[in-house]
């Protein structure tokens, strides 16, 4: 009999270090967690200069300027209590110069890379590995923040893969004649 007891002392005293344990995590989850995508962004910075380019399900895609130097991407995932503080990624912003084809390069993780380019007189279209990248005006946001900014010609360009990019081609082609403009390999 007294073995019997003991093994439910034991059991409730798992069971209530497992209860306050969890109302921990689930405190802390929450404390973590907002209602939006953006207000988790906001949270890390809230200077943030953002460029939504999706909101889908669970899953949503940020990219910003930080500081008026910085330009990076973050890549959000709704979990049980709300959207999550992103990891970021950033790399300074260049000369406005080097934005010509083929613009600025970078990375986030191994399944999305985007870049700055100027949109001179040609539409550009953008192929990673013979698919069309996303190409996304700074005209969406607010006309203050563009020309502080000096964004007035500019364009974000994005492509995301469901495998690995770790090696591949990016063509920059003229919109209406699929002229090859400038190849870049990665």
């Amino acid at each position: 009999m007294e073995k019997r007891s003991n093994h439910k002392t034991s059991l409730l005293i798992l069971l209530g270090i497992t209860l306050v344990l969890s109302a921990f995590w689930i405190n802390s989850e929450r404390s973590m967690s907002y209602p939006e995508p953006h207000e988790a962004m906001f949270a890390n910075d809230k200077n943030l200069v953002l460029i939504p380019a999706y909101k889908l399900n669970n899953e949503a895609l940020f990219f910003f300027i930080k500081d008026q130097q910085f330009f990076g991407a973050a890549k959000l995932n709704k979990g049980l209590f709300g959207w999550k503080q992103p990891l970021m990624a950033w790399d300074p912003m260049s000369d406005r110069s080097t934005y010509d084809i083929p613009g600025s390069l970078q990375g986030y993780g191994d399944y999305l890379v985007y870049g700055l380019i100027k949109n001179n007189d040609a539409d550009y279209r953008i192929e990673v590995n013979e698919k069309d990248a996303v190409i996304l005006p700074f005209a969406m946001l607010p006309p203050e923040k563009v020309k502080a900014y000096e964004l007035e010609d500019l364009y974000l360009w994005y492509f995301e893969s469901k495998e690995p990019l770790h090696h591949g081609r990016i063509e920059f082609l003229n919109r209406d004649t699929l002229e090859l403009i400038e190849r870049v390999d990665f």
